[in-house]
Parts: C-alpha cells; sequence; structure tokens
C-alpha cells in the first residue's frame, strides 16, 4: 500500500530565503478511485539580489492508485434456521457489499459446513450437492425475494460501496432425520472487473475477470492490497464467507401393534385367547415428526393358525377401521385384487392396507399422517376350533 506524505511548506536558501510551494493537480485521499492518475510538480520561486527570478519546475512525480480489496459477504438471513423437507429445495440468502475504492467482480461459492456449529446448530445432515447460486442486480434490495432461475451465478463489477443480494439454493437429501441440521456458506472471492482486454475499464461485461493478487509495487500499474477482515475466515486474503443452514423436517413414525382378545366362548370377563375367541389387532402409528407422511402402505402377513374375520366394522359393510382423533373411517380387505378400488385387499394369508375409502366412493385415498397425529388401523381374527 502506498504512502504519500505531505508537508505544509518546505523553505529551501538558494543563496536567498525562497519560498517554495507544493502546487499539484490532484491529491490522493481516502476513497480515491484506483486507476486514478496522480500527477505532482513543484515550483521553486526566489531572488537574487532582491531580483525575483525565473520559476524552477521540478520534474513530474507520476503515480496511479492502487487498489485496496475490502468488501463483506454475510448472511441475511437470522432467527431460526428455515426447515426444509426431504427432497425439496431450501433457500439462503447472503449479501456480498465492496467496500473498496473499485468494482470488483466476485466469484462465488457455495457449499456444506460438514460437523461445523452454525447458530447453535451442529450439522449431522449435509445438502445435496451442487448448489446453485442466483445473483441479484446491483444495489437492489430484492427483501428475500429470489431471482428467477437463470440469473448470473458471479457478481459482475459490483461499484464500490454497493451491494449485491447473493441467494443459494440447495435440496434436501431424500431420507433425512426429523430435527438434524444442514449448514451452509457462501464465500465471496475478489476478481478484476477488467476483462475487456487492455486498459482499466471497470464495467460490466458479462464474464468473470482474473482473480486478485498482492504485485510488487509500480509506480504505473494498479496493484492490489487486501484489506478485507476474515469475519469467518483469514484475514488479507481476497475473500469472505459466511455461514447459515437448514433444519431438516420430516416424518418420525413409531409403529406399534397389540392384540386384544374381544370376544370368547366363555363368561363375560374371562376373555382368553382360546379357540373360539376373537382377537382385535390394533396397529397404532405416531408421527412425532415436523412433516407429514403420505401414501403410507401396510403389509401384514396374517398368521396361518387365524382366520381373517370379514364384515367386522361399519354395520358389517367393511373389515377395516382407521381412527384418527374423533373421526373413524373404514376400508374393505374383502377382495383379492382390490377390485373395490379402495385401498385395502387380502390375497391368502397377506393382508394389504395402503388406503380407506373415507366416503362410500371407490376411489383410493391414500393413508396420511399428518405431523403430530396418530392413527390407530384395526382388524380383527378369529381362532378357529379344533378339527
Amino acid at each position: 500500500m502506498k504512502t504519500v506524505l505531505r508537508m505544509p511548506g518546505l523553505f529551501v536558501r538558494l543563496g536567498t530565503m525562497a519560498a517554495v510551494l507544493l502546487l499539484g493537480q490532484q491529491a490522493l485521499a481516502v476513497g480515491t478511485d484506483a486507476g486514478t492518475d496522480v500527477t505532482n510538480v513543484a515550483s521553486v520561486t526566489y531572488s537574487v539580489n532582491g531580483q525575483g527570478q525565473a520559476a524552477v519546475p521540478s520534474n513530474s512525480a507520476d503515480f496511479v492508485v492502487d487498489r485496496i480489496v475490502t468488501f463483506e459477504a454475510l448472511t441475511l438471513d437470522s432467527g431460526a434456521f428455515a426447515t426444509v423437507e426431504p427432497n425439496a429445495t431450501g433457500v439462503t440468502y447472503f449479501r456480498v457489499t465492496n467496500t473498496s475504492n473499485s468494482p470488483l467482480d466476485f466469484d462465488l461459492v457455495a457449499d456444506n459446513l460438514t460437523g461445523t456449529v452454525v447458530n447453535g446448530n451442529t450439522d449431522n445432515a449435509d445438502m445435496v450437492t451442487p448448489f446453485e447460486i442466483r445473483v441479484g442486480h446491483a444495489n437492489v434490495d430484492t427483501a428475500g425475494t429470489p431471482p428467477a432461475a437463470g440469473a448470473p451465478v458471479f457478481a459482475d463489477a459490483i461499484p464500490e460501496d454497493q451491494f449485491v443480494d447473493v441467494y443459494v439454493f440447495s435440496t434436501a437429501p431424500l431420507v433425512v432425520n426429523n430435527g438434524d441440521f444442514a449448514n451452509v456458506f457462501l464465500r465471496a472471492i475478489a476478481h478484476d472487473p477488467d476483462d475487456v482486454g487492455a486498459g482499466y475499464n471497470p464495467a460490466p461485461d458479462g464474464a468473470l475477470g482474473a482473480i486478485l493478487t498482492e504485485d510488487p509495487d509500480t509506480a504505473a500499474g494498479i496493484e492490489n492490497v487486501f484489506n478485507d477482515t476474515g469475519i469467518n475466515g483469514p484475514d488479507n486474503d481476497g475473500q469472505q464467507e459466511d455461514y447459515w443452514g437448514f433444519q431438516h423436517s420430516s416424518a418420525a413414525l413409531t409403529i406399534t401393534k397389540a392384540a386384544v382378545v374381544i370376544d370368547g366362548p366363555f363368561a363375560p370377563g374371562s376373555l382368553l385367547a382360546v379357540p373360539g375367541a376373537t382377537i382385535e389387532y390394533t396397529i397404532t402409528i405416531v408421527n412425532s415428526g415436523g412433516a407429514d407422511a403420505t401414501g403410507i402402505s401396510i403389509t401384514d402377513d396374517v398368521d396361518g393358525d387365524v382366520n381373517f374375520v370379514v364384515d367386522a366394522y361399519n354395520g358389517g359393510a367393511d373389515n377395516i377401521e382407521f381412527v384418527v382423533g374423533a373421526t373413524t373411517t373404514f376400508c374393505n380387505a374383502d377382495d383379492v385384487a382390490d377390485t373395490d378400488q379402495d385401498g385395502c385387499s387380502i390375497n391368502g394369508a397377506t393382508l394389504t392396507i395402503a388406503g380407506s375409502d373415507r366416503t362410500t366412493s371407490p376411489v383410493i385415498t391414500p393413508i396420511d399422517v399428518a405431523a403430530g397425529v396418530t392413527m390407530e388401523i384395526s382388524f380383527q381374527v378369529f381362532i378357529p376350533d379344533a378339527p
């Protein structure tokens, strides 16, 4: 980084006292644009024997203002991580601000932060790669509204003191545990905005310029001085990054099955699992997760020592009962190939429960168990007497 020292006056004795003035066409100050040509010529006036003499100019001391590479890349998300369901796409939101004295291109890289802790959340279920990056227009606050697909994937010639909003899209795995976290990062890497040929022409050109490096100082060229403070990385390396993430929201099913004797050949109160007794099986599905479980299908091989009871529910019309809260619905497993299309069938000893008519319609309605909901599915078997 160049340092220019200026003195308020310089007095030189050349036989008699001469007043020396530093006359500069332009002065370097904080924020002066990189690439600015600065020319300074000193002029000395003096007298000899009381007689004014012709001014004597110095040579021209010229240099080009160098580039201070400083910028920020910060997440604009806050609060709790957004939830994302299996195979669904989540979006994180960042802002890259150019605080340099030159326009800058920024290469943008996003990926998982495997095994890290971000916002108090430990990463234990990465998102699927590669990520998709979309970049908005410079200095336009999009307020969390991503640009359409096909938007630029790098920031092109962002002017000084302007920003660009960056959206990172990533997809959750097909299978995740409810409540797991995926931490991600966005890294901005400073590049030269001038990619249109000879000469310094920092304007959008649709191409990513060369990555910036710190080079030996020259008077005529534009050198780079890294002055970026690494919030989540090293200082002064021309890179900045910030972190955010997602919380996976999935169904979390617990399945239990119980058998209760509901009828028998002996006196009431003495219900035993003996020949002639009727057993009711109840399958309980509890979804303690954060997402609905849909399209549930249950296969149950009925033991060969018992007989499946037909027409046990709904006034003798159906043999499978669904109970969700105060709502009870039914379907019928009498048929082998589900000819009535209600989602329930029995083929030999194999009972398949894949849906309920929920009405009298023959259209299959898949079994769905919403988040936080418990469903009970019941059917009955009979213990036959000995032959």
